[in-house]
């Protein structure tokens, strides 16, 4: 063997194992570690019932949110107004809605738009009930 050919498979072998070390870094997958982590405890199950709202609000990564419980079923809200992402407000008179302080939009409890400019309903958050716990997935 020469040294020109021991170079050449020195080099060759080198450029595989970087190839293989940076592939196998691409393709781990830890979604289930990401998952978990972004799992935030928002309230209990009964801070939600007794709540003269119907619902608690919450900060999750910056963002206002409003859980609730909805028959058997809990939902939260991401409280972003989609037409210009100003944080919009609950407002008990005489029913309970969202309003938008930037452009007057309004919505329901449920979210779905009660009078424009907004055209899309407010964006629903994943919920998982845990015992007594109520989580949300922070999508920050």
């Amino acid at each position: 063997m020469t040294r020109r050919q021991l170079l050449q498979w020195v080099l060759h072998s080198s450029w595989l194992a970087f190839v293989g070390i940076a592939a196998g870094r691409l393709f781990q997958r830890n979604d289930l570690v990401r998952l978990q982590s972004r799992k935030v405890r928002v309230c209990t199950l009964d801070q939600l019932k007794t709540s003269s709202s119907g619902g608690a609000q919450a900060n999750v990564g910056g963002r206002q949110i409003f859980v609730r419980v909805e028959g058997e079923d809990i939902r939260a809200l991401d409280l972003r107004c989609t037409h210009g992402n100003c944080t919009v407000r609950l407002v008990h008179n005489p029913e309970e809605r969202f309003i938008c302080p930037c452009h007057g939009g309004m919505f329901s409890i449920d979210g779905s738009v009660i009078t424009g400019p907004p055209r899309k309903p407010l964006a629903e958050i994943p919920v998982r009930l845990e015992g007594n716990d109520v989580f949300v997935l922070d999508l920050s």
